[in-house]
């Protein structure tokens, strides 16, 4: 995985949380990990060595080590050669330092090497590049570019190890080390310049004569490497980042970002005279390395303040709990409802939320049933996918929650829920309210069928007596999920941004909702209430112009996976849903919000719709904002404008 995003929405399936951000190379809140670094540096190789495209093995290597297994392959074209050097087995951490020797295309050569720890190395060898010759390097190469002022080479290694690098020349070139320490010695016979250095910060070489191309060779520890930056034959040290690198009428328009004060070394063409960052010019000046130097550092992000989220507002979002609730306008579960509709095999109405148009998100149900006094128990049987949830209420009471498991990797994604029923609920005529929350279809995978399995309630029974059987006592049903099912509340931001909570169909999430009647409300919440409560807020954010960054919405203690408490957020910013929060079940609690959904100069506004069992505790923790990501640089982000809240909102 390149890059770590946010499923957002209800678009991920029940595997997955709503970060998707499996040990990315790019963080989800787009910071450059570890992985990013390295993986710059395996491009450079490529993009040096084309001969990568296509190897065999080579011979045999002879190693001084059982500890080491090398993999040794050719170019069937070039024989230019590839040695991956690793430990045996390749999960083995101890440290070695040992000899390997090989037939390589430039004569049989006894290599010293070292590998610390969970380590390995890919080296070349027996390669052309641009004008000079590579024998072999204990470095490994990162890049190797022509220039107009002669050949550059990077290469790198681990901090304090050894290294030597040998290169094929006619005659005994004039060696120069211009910054840091090497050694170099020229074997006549051979025709072989071998430096020998120790992979400290860096050092630089200039190498003239010999029959060849002046070189200019960079050896730098793994710290020193990863701040280089190849663009085209240019290379470029420094910044966090750089994006573009265009040369024009002796200018270079350098592009990228800064995450410190940074310095900036340019190794490029001859013709250029003058270097502008970001579109500010950069004085500059000429080292014995022959590159140019910025005179100062690039300036780095600005600090800026975040506000505190307050002055929250709250109403209660589930009235289709209470018995008088208006449900005339919902849809009838009967398999004469609709020929779209396909009754199950039992002859029982088809009770799938997808039947009727509801694909994603919470569906809500109403029955209405006769009590009978052998009836003790309603039970449930509902697909909601991993850490999906169903909630009941028989006239208007709370009776119960119950949630399918959650953090597996191939989640359970249905449950049966059973709950008892009051007393006064086993005679009479009586409403049944249940939610349910449709965490995502399955994936089909195995090409089984599998994203077909029910969402919402698959069936429902009254039951009773020691063996807990089911009564055929009738249950006329109702369903409703998002508006109208496929009729949006607010299309600009699509189906998958909203399902069927009562705040969702009213447009309690949009920013242009007037929440001026709900009640002030303190966060974090004293007591939670059974089913759904929604808060709102507003804030302004001043993000300094010319500036990057990521910010967050974070619930709870960030430093825990997990809360002791049982509650679950959908959250929605600017009317746009960021993703699901479950509090008990983790293990993400923080959450990016991009720019452009966020305004970094100007007003938000957050929704936060919190469903909860009303146990005690089990209730909204803090929230506030935090910054996650900061650079100087980045790109023209413009915001998504959508809808505030249309005007013919009603039940």
């Amino acid at each position: 995985m390149t890059y770590g995003g946010t499923s957002w929405g209800w678009l991920p399936g029940p595997v997955v949380f709503t970060s998707y951000d499996y040990g990315a190379a790019i963080s989800e809140p787009r910071a450059l990990r570890e992985k990013a670094r390295e993986m710059k540096q395996l491009g450079g190789l490529i993009a040096s060595v084309p001969d990568l495209a296509g190897m065999t093995p080579a011979g045999p290597v002879e190693i001084t080590s059982p500890n080491i297994q090398i993999y040794h392959n050719k170019s069937p074209e070039t024989d230019a050669r590839f040695l991956m050097v690793t430990h045996k087995p390749s999960n083995g951490q101890t440290n070695d330092s040992f000899t390997f020797t090989a037939e390589l295309p430039d004569g049989r050569y006894t290599v010293p090497m070292r590998l610390n720890g969970f380590d390995a190395k890919w080296l070349v060898a027996g390669v052309t590049l641009g004008g000079q010759r590579l024998v072999y390097s204990t470095s490994e190469l990162q890049s190797a570019q022509r220039q107009d002022k002669g050949d550059l080479m990077l290469l790198y290694g681990r901090a304090g190890e050894p290294g030597e690098t040998v290169l094929r020349y006619n005659a005994a070139p004039t060696v120069t080390v211009i910054e840091g320490e090497a050694t170099s010695r020229f074997d006549t016979a051979k025709g072989d310049l071998k430096l020998s250095y120790s992979h400290q910060g860096r050092a630089i070489v200039r190498i003239e004569g010999g029959g060849r191309p002046p070189l200019t060779v960079i050896l730098g520890d793994e710290a020193e490497a990863v701040r280089y930056w190849r663009q085209g034959d240019m290379l470029i040290r420094g910044p966090e980042l750089v994006r573009h690198a265009t040369v024009k009428g002796g200018t270079l328009a350098l592009t990228g970002d800064t995450a410190t004060q940074s310095p900036l070394e340019v190794w490029g063409p001859g013709t250029i005279r003058s270097v502008t960052w970001n579109g500010t010019k950069i004085a500059t000046r000429a080292t014995p390395s022959g590159s140019l130097a910025a005179s100062q550092p690039l300036a780095g992000p600005a600090d800026f303040a975040l506000p505190a989220l307050t002055d929250w507002r709250m109403a209660k979002g589930s009235p289709e709990a209470d018995p008088a609730f208006d449900d005339s306008g919902w849809q009838l579960i009967d398999n004469r409802s609709s020929a779209s509709i396909t009754a199950r095999p039992d002859g029982q109405p088809n009770m799938s939320m997808d039947a009727y148009g509801f694909h994603d998100g919470d569906v809500w149900y109403r029955g209405r049933f006769t009590g009978t006094s052998d009836a003790k128990a309603l039970s449930l049987y509902y697909g909601a996918g991993g850490s999906g949830l169903v909630q009941a209420w028989v006239d208007g009471q709370f009776i119960g929650e119950a949630e399918t498991p959650g953090g597996l990797p191939r989640p359970i994604t249905t449950g049966t829920a059973r709950f008892a029923l009051p007393t006064n609920a086993q005679s009479g005529e009586h409403i049944l309210s249940v939610m349910v929350r449709n965490n995502g279809h399955n994936w089909d995978l195995d090409s089984d069928d599998f994203h077909k399995e029910a969402r919402g309630l698959i069936s429902a029974s009254l039951e009773g007596g020691p063996s807990g059987r089911s009564f055929a006592v009738p249950i006329a049903w109702k369903i409703q999920g998002k508006r109208g099912g496929e009729t949006l509340a607010d299309p600009t931001r699509g189906p998958a941004n909203n399902g069927g909570l009562y705040g969702e169909r009213m447009g309690w999430h949009l920013p242009g909702f007037d929440d001026k009647r709900w009640a002030r409300a303190t966060v974090p919440a004293a007591q939670g209430e059974a089913g759904t409560s929604w808060y709102r807020t507003s804030f302004d954010l001043a993000v300094p112009k010319g500036q990057d960054a990521t910010i967050a919405l974070s619930f709870g203690d960030a430093t825990k996976p997990r809360s002791p408490v049982r509650y679950r957020v959908l959250m929605f910013v600017n009317g746009w849903n960021m993703g699901q929060f479950i509090a008990h079940v983790g293990p993400q609690r923080t959450f990016p919000i991009p720019e452009g959904i966020l305004n970094h100069r100007g007003k938000n506004h957050v929704a936060l719709a919190v469903t909860s069992d009303g146990q005690p505790g089990d209730a909204l923790e803090a929230v506030r904002l935090v910054t996650l990501h900061s650079v100087k640089g980045g790109l023209p982000v413009q915001m998504v404008t959508a809808p505030n809240a249309p005007s013919d909102l009603k039940e």
